[in-house]
């Protein structure tokens, strides 16, 4: 009798699904018998896929059950029948042999209730579009844009989740400081200076606001000086060849960093009194104290990493001897040298590189601007120069080429120095630089107008006939761009243990000197070890400065 009845269902669903891509080929009842329990079940598959998930679990009177599954799957919908039938009492040899009246006193229920719940997924399946989303494993966005690497999804569900995770509070603080550090052993610096692409990439951005990721990098960064924790290392032996790094800002460090986790013996080589580079010389102190940059550089020291100061470009030596003292050198000695200006007078007094001015300022001996100082560039160091003689008193005028929008700078600091009274006259560069009377300076200022679009999509700056005017000045700060010093450095031959990275290849923010850093020494411990080199850096023979060496560039 349930095989019957299986057939009538199994008609009423072809009526409902069939047609084209119906298979046949598995419509036959099949019985199996395990004790009084006899099933039946019929596979139907149709195409194209129903977006349906009917699940009914259906109670007939005194004998069993029929279930009816139609689940999606990535080429059509699989159907399933399946009756049940499992004798109970007196009536049960009555079932067994069919002598029951099942056709006419349960099954006419039964197929009621089955066709009012087939109507229901019918209709569902008209409603929905015949076909399933893909799931491609990927970065998530807020790490993919981070120029270090971070991951950052990791250690902020690590603080978001503990909870779920049965960690208390401090627990998942130190793990998630563990996995950020791995990454990034300046978690405090970055949190206070980086302008954070991560959030520019966040899903939640366009919904209520991104997750406060640089905020949260700040506080791990804090918390984990606080309570004097150690950068996390890498297990394993001591490693026998010797790393030497030239420079000791974030690229240089991190390198240096990375290397000594795995075992490796690093010395780095630093031409100033004190190590940090750009983020010792070139941020102010109000958005990077001191006491933070000592603290992070001295956890780096205690992994393993010797810091040589006052030791020139590379220790007083070549590249050359430097290779013949260590099996790699990493060559990380930023862009710490104003480029000049190009206009007749920028060597009168008065006139400094806004690099140079910002030196003095951290060394304590910052120079007397007087009243009014005109700042010329548009990038994070015109910008810092400008704020910190803005807050020495002085009146500040920023020129620049290009329109605001059309800055390199953070977007957020040209915010906070025009908040702070700083002016920017955009549009607008300096043509010569002339000698005033008391000592002071006259700036020929010409004012530009938008061209046609550069390389990198900028408009370029055409500059308007008649439209000089002079502005008076007792100091004038030039910071259009840096430039690396190689004094010392220069080589011949290119060599695959000779690595450059951080400002010297490229500019950019301090996270993308990070990341750099990283993921050279893991190419050169890559190399050492005798394994592919990890993805995500890649290493190309370039000229620079008169030598030749590799380049260590970051992915573009």
């Amino acid at each position: 009798p349930y095989a019957d009845a299986l057939w009538r269902i199994r008609g009423w669903m072809d009526r409902m699904l069939g047609g084209p891509g119906v298979d046949r080929s598995r419509q036959r009842p099949r019985p199996r018998k395990a004790g009084l329990r006899i099933d039946f079940w019929v596979v139907e598959s149709v195409d194209p896929p129903h977006a349906l998930e009917l699940k009914t679990d259906l109670r007939m009177p005194g004998s069993g059950a029929l279930r009816v599954d139609v689940v999606p799957n990535g080429t059509g919908s699989t159907v399933t029948l399946t009756a049940s039938f499992e004798p109970r009492g007196p009536l049960g040899p009555l079932y067994l042999f069919g002598l029951y009246p099942i056709h006419d006193f349960v099954f006419r229920g039964t197929l009621r209730a089955i066709a009012r719940e087939a109507d229901r997924v019918a209709e569902r399946a008209r409603r929905t579009a015949p076909f399933r989303p893909d799931r491609t494993p990927r970065n998530a966005p807020c790490r993919a844009a981070c120029p270090a690497g971070n991951d950052v999804r990791g250690w902020v569900a690590l603080v978001a989740q503990r909870d779920r995770l049965g960690l208390g509070t401090d627990e998942a603080y130190a793990r998630a400081f563990e996995v950020l550090a791995a990454t990034n052993p300046f978690p405090a610096t970055t949190g206070r200076v980086c302008p954070h692409p991560c959030e520019d990439g966040c899903n939640r951005a366009p919904k209520d606001g991104a997750v406060a990721v640089h905020s949260i990098e700040r506080f791990l960064g804090d918390w984990s000086l606080e309570r004097g924790l150690a950068l996390p290392t890498i297990p394993g032996e001591r490693r026998t060849e010797t790393v030497g790094v030239v420079g000791s800002g974030p690229a240089g460090l991190s390198y240096a960093y990375q290397m000594a986790r795995r075992g490796y013996p690093v010395t780095v080589y630093e031409r100033a009194s004190k190590p940090g580079g750009m983020l010792r010389w070139g941020i102010p102190r109000y958005r990077l104290p001191e006491a933070v940059i000592d603290a992070e550089i001295e956890r780096v020291r205690r992994v393993g990493v010797d810091i040589v100061l006052n030791a020139g470009n590379g220790g007083g030596a070549s590249l050359d001897e430097l290779r013949s003292r260590h099996d790699a050198v990493f060559v990380a000695i930023g862009t710490q040298r104003g480029r000049r200006l190009g206009a007749p007078g920028e060597d009168l007094p008065g006139v400094w590189s806004g690099i140079d001015y910002l030196r003095r300022v951290h060394e304590g001996d910052p120079p007397d601007l007087g009243e009014r100082v005109v700042v010329v560039g548009g990038g994070d160091t015109a910008v810092d120069a400008a704020r910190v003689a803005r807050r020495a008193g002085a009146t500040v005028e920023i020129l620049y080429r290009r329109g605001r929008e059309h800055m390199p700078a953070i977007r957020s600091e040209v915010d906070d120095a025009i908040a702070e009274g700083v002016t920017l006259e955009p549009w607008s560069a300096p043509a010569a630089i002339e000698a005033g009377p008391g000592g002071r300076l006259t700036v020929r200022v010409h004012a530009f107008e938008p061209g046609e679009p550069d390389g990198a999509g900028r408009p370029r700056p055409v500059r308007v006939e008649g439209s000089e005017r002079e502005v008076v000045a007792d100091t004038v700060l030039v910071a259009v761009a840096q430039q690396p010093d190689w004094a010392g450095l220069e080589r011949t031959a290119a060599d695959a243990a000779v690595q450059l990275g951080g400002d010297v290849v490229r500019a950019g923010i301090a996270c993308e000197a990070i990341g750099v850093g990283r993921r050279a020494a893991e190419e050169m411990d890559a190399r050492f070890r005798g394994r592919e080199a990890p993805a995500g850096g890649a290493g190309e023979v370039a000229a620079a400065a008169g030598q030749t060496c590799l380049l260590y560039t970051s992915p573009s």
